[in-house]
């Protein structure tokens, strides 16, 4: 009988057995070699990782340095009424740091008139914060504004305007430099009628000592109730036009104030030793006219 073709000899068999077997046995060592490194570096990476202990969520809070209230003042020296500077005091507590703003007005309707430029340190109790020149509302027109630490504090704005006289008088040169030449303004009679009483006028005379001829300005304040009978709501020049009005420096904010200088085509531009200067001032109020307005405050 011949052999299939297709039939394998026993040692064909025995050698494929065998060439089986070695490469189980090499896949199994490198099984094995692989599981080592791979053991060795998890090893190495576990070595190099540090423990920390586990910690827990939390929350905290900070409250005011002080609750209040402070004190806001204008100090320092002040020139033309005017102050760079405000103080706070009362502060208590562990404040360190503080600012201030300042508003100015009445109801509604209120201005930042101050605020300061940078956060101030405290000491012994209070504060000076500095910024730019302000005139300080009077204590029932001004409210202030504190931050301590970065909190708003309750705070009271205090001033008491120094009582200003009823008539003060500056000489200028004739490019209207202020001059240290003194002059004087008074008055020199005046009446007041209405019922109720609602109109007054006063006649004024400058005078200098100079004997070469200087421009002037008179101030007006009209609080002086030793000097006028009521503080008015319209301000009027009554002598047809000897004098007028000075914008700057005249105001309603608090009370009413009028600068008044002579008018050059009435010749009342200078006075001198020998050459005085007079005009009249009215006040009106409850719808009453006298004169020229130069200042409305109604």
């Amino acid at each position: 009988m011949t052999a299939s073709p297709c039939a394998s000899s026993p040692r064909a068999l025995s050698s494929a057995s065998r060439g089986a077997r070695l490469r189980r046995r090499a896949a199994a060592a490198l099984v094995v070699v692989l599981g080592v490194v791979l053991l060795t570096t998890s090893a190495a990476h576990a070595a190099s990782l540090s423990l920390t202990a586990p910690t827990r969520a939390f929350t905290t809070t900070k409250a005011r340095c002080t609750s209040g209230p402070v004190t806001v003042t204008p100090t320092g020296t002040p020139t033309a009424g005017q102050y760079t500077q405000v103080r706070v005091s009362g502060i208590t507590g562990t404040c360190a740091t503080g600012a201030v703003r300042v508003a100015t007005g009445i109801g509604s309707t209120w201005v930042q008139s101050f605020v300061s430029t940078s956060t101030t340190s405290v000491s012994a109790g209070q504060l000076t914060a500095t910024g730019a020149a302000f005139t300080p509302p009077a204590t029932a027109s001004g409210r202030a504004f504190v931050v301590l630490d970065g909190w708003p504090v309750p705070a009271t704005w205090t001033f008491t305007p120094p009582a200003l006289p009823a008539l003060s008088c500056q000489t200028f040169d004739q490019s209207g430099n202020p001059l240290t030449t003194p002059c004087t303004a008074v008055i020199t009679g005046g009446s007041e009628w209405g019922n109720p009483l609602n109109t007054f006028y006063r006649g004024i005379r400058v005078t200098t000592t100079s004997t070469t001829p200087v421009r002037w300005r008179v101030t007006i304040t009209f609080t002086d109730t030793s000097v006028f009978p009521f503080v008015p709501q319209r301000i009027s020049e009554g002598s047809g036009g000897d004098a007028q009005l000075v914008a700057a420096g005249s105001t309603c904010t608090p009370t009413p104030v009028v600068v008044m200088t002579g008018n050059p085509s009435h010749g009342q531009l200078n006075v001198s030793a020998n050459n005085p200067a007079q005009f009249q001032i009215a006040g009106t109020r409850n719808g009453a006219s006298y004169g020229t307005v130069v200042l409305n405050c109604a």
